[in-house]
């Protein structure tokens, strides 16, 4: 007894848009990952010019992280300084 082709062919089709549909699930899943970045992220941030950020880097008055010689800024970090400032 031969199996009908198009009777394998729903089957396949059926796997298929559960995979497609658990491949949605993750990709729309919200990340809780913090963004890094470099200077543009740090700019884009807080609106400030690479020289004051710079600047600020070297007294110590902005979060960062150096590795290798480059430097790195946390969107997360970045954005509580920004509102720490802030007047009430």
């Amino acid at each position: 007894m031969t199996n009908n082709p198009f009777t394998v062919l729903e089957a396949k089709l059926d796997q298929l848009a559960l995979d497609v549909r658990a491949l949605k699930r993750r990709t729309e899943a919200p990340t809780d990952r913090d963004e890094i970045g470099g200077i543009e992220l740090a700019q884009a941030v807080t609106g400030l010019a690479a020289s004051t950020i710079y600047k600020k880097v070297h007294r110590s008055e902005i979060p960062y992280s150096k590795r290798g010689g480059r430097l790195f800024f946390s969107r997360r970090k970045l954005e509580e300084w920004c509102l720490s400032g802030s007047q009430k």
